[in-house]
């Protein structure tokens, strides 16, 4: 019964879980006329209906002249100004709480030089520069890579399993360095429309990566070329998750005048949210490990009279065992989740290609 509990658990947190729960809403506005502008926007499809925010064009002696305010997850409205705004203001109003959506925006101006605008969840309301800084690039990007890694959870699970296969600290440097190089380098060709696939297979192929891992680590074969060249696994399925970078990247947009930095300080973001979740994976181990509460726990699940915990104390081989044990199990147990979140994903985007 308790493995039949543990297996439900685990398909309905499966079922539950998204990968790509990050991407913004996106907005662009289009300068048609010296006086006219048209918002668009598109808004992922993640919410219940009529949660949808509505979007607005906020500026002096500018009126809406086409569309309503009605909830949808996408639309145009036109705006005629009287005349020229000495600021733009694009303002989004939910019926409730932000579900925690960033806002994009791609302001085209009438000579056609495009800008990007990245918000946090937090802002609801973007006044547009006239200008765009390399300061405010470097920050929009940085900030936007670094979000997008720490809701991506697949790209999360797929360098937790790196963490546990590379072992030692020598070996994980080594690892997460191939890892990174390998998806800038992907990035890169992919952003500038160099390398292209479908980006529903390369999802498939990313969650497929997870399987393999965590496949890899339950059977603990240490033999196989996973476990004896963790660097060369890590390089290979980076290239791969280098191209799903890309993908949100694409849903970005990239400033004409200032590509580059953009996607350099793109990929600073990704790097700095990478480093964050490994550095809060190694605490949580080292606290697990070393935290006196799960002695005490295991004396007292052993029936035994508590100890005092004294320095170079040294426990009865009995209770050594099953304090190694607990540790393993729990790591077990998490592995299955991973392997079997990572399975629903990919038998999930498989159907989304095939049907």
């Amino acid at each position: 019964m308790r493995y039949a509990i543990v297996l439900w658990s685990v398909l309905l947190w499966s079922g539950l879980a998204g990968a790509h729960e990050g991407r913004p809403v996106y907005i662009k506005l289009t300068q048609s006329a010296p006086l006219e502008y048209s918002l668009q926007w598109k808004t992922p499809p993640v919410m219940a209906a009529g949660q949808e925010p509505t979007v607005r064009l906020q500026a002096s002696g500018c009126e809406r002249q086409t569309g309503d305010f009605r909830r949808r997850l996408t639309g145009t409205h036109q705006y005629l100004c009287e005349n020229p705004a000495p600021a733009l203001t694009v303002e989004l109003q939910y019926p409730k709480d932000n579900p925690a959506l960033s806002t994009l925006i791609v302001f085209e101006r009438l000579s056609g030089e495009q800008s990007q605008h990245f918000s946090g969840p937090e802002t609801l309301q973007i006044t547009l520069p006239t200008t765009v800084s390399v300061s405010d690039v470097i920050g929009q990007y940085i900030i936007a890579g670094a979000e997008h890694i720490l809701v991506g959870y697949d790209h999360l699970l797929f360098v937790l399993c790196l963490l546990v296969i590379a072992g030692s600290t020598r070996r994980l440097l080594l690892t997460i360095t191939g890892f990174t190089l390998a998806h800038s380098v992907t990035l890169a060709l992919a952003s500038f429309q160099i390398l292209q696939l479908p980006i529903a297979f390369v999802e498939m192929l990313i969650a497929l990566s997870i399987v393999i891992l965590a496949a890899e680590i339950i059977k603990n074969k240490q033999h196989t070329f996973a476990w004896r060249y963790p660097v060369a696994t890590a390089t290979a399925f980076g290239l791969l998750h280098g191209l799903g970078f890309a993908s949100v990247l694409g849903e970005f947009g990239l400033p004409q005048q200032m590509k580059l930095t953009a996607l350099v300080f793109f990929n600073v973001g990704i790097e700095a949210g990478q480093i964050l979740f490994i550095l809060a994976c190694l605490f949580l181990k080292s606290l697990f490990l070393k935290s006196l509460f799960l002695k005490s726990l295991l004396l007292k699940s052993l029936r035994l009279k508590a100890l005092p915990l004294t320095p170079g104390l040294q426990l009865p081989q009995r209770i050594q065992r099953h304090a190694t044990a607990i540790p393993i199990s729990i790591s077990a147990l998490g592995i299955y989740l991973v392997g079997c979140t990572s399975a629903y994903w990919l038998i999930e985007r498989s159907a989304a290609i095939y049907f």
